[in-house]
């Protein structure tokens, strides 16, 4: 018998394969164990009295009293600031232009009252911005969005002087302003609806039309004088 089999059967050489028996046991959830016959070994009986380390039971089950903290749940964007300078209410329907940091959950947060408003208000936006930002976590800053009727009722309410009412929005319901955005600046009821944002007007140069004409014209007269004298 090979020398590794007589260490398995405890170094007894005339002990014969037929009297190792593998128990009849499911490989898959327990490993196969070698039971070797009573009348050959006297009655010892040679069976694991431990599991397998791949049989260890899981962790909380040997140490419970250690706390084993939970996975993070998925954490929903917060709202943005309210930024008054990117809104245009001149337009029907108002737009607003995309800052840093801005996402369509962060304005629905701030804007719609809750985050998960975020498809609705990508949904809002015309075919050729969807077509041009197929993805709606992929935007950018400077790109223009329309606004919904509740988007703009809330911008209006927060940034209303406190002096004067609110303008009414028609088919829209303010929200409330989330507890982590700070107050916005509030605007005069003469600036609403009129943009805040003012276009830096480009300084024309003046037209020096005539005088280049007027040098070509002074250039020719020299040269014939020139080729008069020459003549």
């Amino acid at each position: 018998m090979p020398a590794g089999l007589g260490a398995l059967t405890g170094g007894y050489a005339g002990t014969s394969l037929g009297d190792l028996v593998l128990s009849p046991q499911d490989t898959e959830t327990e490993p196969l164990v070698a039971n070797f016959s009573e009348s050959e070994f006297g009655g010892d009986i040679i069976k694991p009295e431990e599991p397998f380390p791949g049989d260890e039971p899981p962790f909380f089950q040997k140490f419970p009293d250690v706390i084993v903290p939970e996975a993070p749940g998925p954490v929903s964007p917060g709202a943005v600031p309210m930024r008054g300078a990117n809104w245009d209410e001149r337009r029907s329907p108002p737009t607003y232009r995309l800052a840093n940091g801005d996402t369509f959950a962060g304005l629905a947060a701030t804007y719609l009252g809750t985050s998960t408003r975020w498809l609705e208000l990508y949904e809002f936006q015309d075919e050729s911005f969807r077509s041009k930002r197929p993805d709606p976590s992929q935007v950018f800053v400077g790109d223009v969005i329309n606004m919904p009727p509740d988007a703009h009722a809330s911008f209006v309410l927060h940034t209303t002087c406190p002096d004067e009412s609110p303008e009414p929005v028609p088919g829209g319901k303010a929200s409330p302003l989330p507890s982590n955005v700070p107050t916005p600046t509030c605007i005069p009821r003469g600036r609403r609806g009129k943009g805040k944002t003012k276009r830096k007007k480009k300084k024309r140069k003046p037209k020096r039309t005539g005088m280049i004409v007027a040098g070509i014209i002074i250039a020719g007269g020299l040269g014939a004088a020139v080729l008069g004298r020459g003549l």
